[in-house]
């Protein structure tokens, strides 16, 4: 006779493991010297709670900080899920002055890829609607303004082998934005935006093989946008910018230290690039290329060590990755330092 005992089961509830996650001080520091010779700092300091489920259904992060320089509170927010049929994220940016001013930003976004067959190439498509909510001062009233953004990528980008740095292929894409007309931020003339990128990684510049744990022949990534800016130069006007990553030196280690697990250490150097315009016409495009001013035209050299890690919630690695380390960056034609921490969350 054979006994058998009935196993209890119960539903999987991602909620419960939220409280189970890490905190970790945050500092951020960047130093930069005007052409008169004198140095501005800005210097924040803050806290971060990051958590998630097993599943990876669930990842949440929690970022309080305050800023010394400009006097100012910041909460950062994020909230990534795969619970659902479509990947869904939500960014959030709140901004308290010391003078009753408030500024939230939210962005809640969505990405699909469509791979075609099993060739290494694949459409991608990703949207985001943007709110912005707040007020300029204690006496002024709140306003809401809405905004959207859709790209469109094909992409043939994979890896050449087992070298997370070994990427090989292009990408070719473009982007349209649609902004609510009531911004005071707002300058166009049209309630439209749109611009194309394209990106380039070559696996290898040196013909070179590297050892297992190692990365020294120098991976390269290329990338360019029109109508816009996608490096460091990212948040002026520009009619086109461009710019090129190498990994100099890569090491794995792959090791825990308490909740974050170190995976490699990188240093990278970059050159970015970009011709700036005073207006973007996007009714008449090709009109930008009669006007440039060559004065606009702004270029930088960087090198940067970092660390990358992920986040151990439990006894399980999650899929949220830290970059922390340091940037040193050199504005060619400004003639003028810049050294910062580097913290990234991806």
């Amino acid at each position: 006779m054979v006994l058998t005992e009935a196993i209890k089961t119960k539903k999987y509830n991602p909620i419960s493991y939220m409280t189970k996650g890490i905190f970790l001080p945050t500092v951020s520091l960047d130093v930069t010297e005007d052409t008169s010779g004198n140095e501005e700092i800005d210097f924040s300091l803050g806290f971060m709670y990051l958590t998630g489920d097993p599943a990876d259904t669930w990842q949440i992060l929690i970022q309080p900080s305050y800023d010394f320089t400009n006097e100012k509170i910041y909460l950062q927010t994020e909230i990534a899920t795969t619970a659902f049929p479509l990947p869904l994220s939500l960014e959030g940016l709140s901004v308290f002055g010391l003078d009753g001013s408030v500024e939230n930003d939210y962005k809640l976004s969505s990405t699909i890829e469509i791979p075609l067959g099993n060739s290494p190439y694949s459409f991608n498509f990703s949207t985001a609607l943007f709110l912005s909510h707040g007020k300029k001062n204690a006496e002024s009233a709140f306003f809401n303004f809405l905004h959207n953004g859709n790209i469109l990528s094909f992409s043939s980008i994979r890896n050449a082998n087992l070298n997370p740095f070994a990427l090989k292929g292009f990408e070719l894409g473009a982007s349209l934005w649609f902004f609510d007309t009531k911004d005071p931020e707002f300058s166009l003339d049209t309630n439209y935006a749109y611009n194309f990128f394209a990106s380039y990684c070559l696996p290898q510049v040196l013909p070179i093989q590297n050892p297992i744990g190692f990365t020294y022949n120098l991976p390269t990534v290329f990338e360019a946008s029109l109508f816009t800016s996608q490096n460091v130069y990212e948040e002026e006007e520009a009619l086109w910018s461009a710019s090129a990553t190498t990994t100099l030196f890569a090491f794995d280690f792959q090791n825990a230290l308490s909740n974050i697990y170190i995976q490699r250490f990188i240093f990278e150097a970059e050159y970015a690039c970009m011709q700036g315009l005073d207006y973007i016409d996007y009714k008449n495009p090709l009109d930008n290329f009669s006007h440039i001013e060559r004065n606009l035209f702004k270029d930088s050299v960087a090198i940067s060590a970092h660390f990358t890690s992920s986040v151990i919630v439990g006894m399980l690695l999650t899929q949220l990755k830290i970059d922390l380390g340091a940037t040193f960056r050199y504005h060619i034609k400004d003639r003028k330092p810049e050294w910062s921490l580097l913290i990234r969350f991806h």
